[in-house]
């Protein structure tokens, strides 16, 4: 992924201002910051892989940002993880969605204090995501391939897998409550 300093310039490209204010701009600038975050992690060529055969049944071993950075290959929960990290780095409180046989990114789009660490209730966390409140991101879709999805489209696979199949959510882990 780019450095701090890249993904800056990277921002002033596509926005015009550098700053990184977390929620200080509004829900707007905040998922500007997700979408050069989304460009940075695309421009790393991380390709997609299945967990390899010698990890256990039972359960995902994960790799590291700089694991993925080094062999350039990641499953859906490693560059979940790798989207939460660097939001967390932008000043944003990140998401984990956990869904049975996949995971992806999500992020307050306004702040909040009023979240557990851990939820399970899914028709709460649709509902907010209709209402604005939150933004959902299929990380895969930043991954290697011949035609790039956009940023937009990344966030409309995850608001529709999710309203395709409620019932797969699993859970849903706010990483800036659970440090907390």
């Amino acid at each position: 992924a780019a450095s701090m300093d890249e993904l800056l310039a990277m921002l002033r490209q596509r926005t015009g201002q550098s700053q990184v204010d977390g929620y200080q701009s509004g829900p707007e600038r905040v998922d500007e910051l997700v979408a050069a975050i989304y460009q940075a992690i695309s421009d790393a060529q991380i390709r997609y892989s299945e967990p390899p055969a010698s990890w256990t049944d039972e359960g995902q071993k994960i790799r590291t940002p700089a694991d993925l950075l080094e062999t350039r290959l990641g499953t859906c929960l490693d560059t979940t993880l790798l989207f939460a990290a660097a939001l967390e780095q932008a000043g944003l409180r990140a998401q984990v969605w956990m869904l049975a046989g996949h995971a992806f990114v999500g992020w307050w789009r306004q702040e909040s204090d009023s979240w557990a660490a851990v939820s399970s209730e899914a028709p709460d966390m649709v509902n907010r995501l209709d209402l604005g409140q939150l933004g959902v991101l299929e990380t895969t879709l930043a991954t290697e391939r011949a035609n790039p999805a956009s940023f937009a489209d990344a966030r409309a696979a995850a608001t529709q897998r999710i309203h395709q199949d409620p019932d797969a959510i699993i859970g849903i882990l706010d990483v800036w409550a659970a440090r907390r």
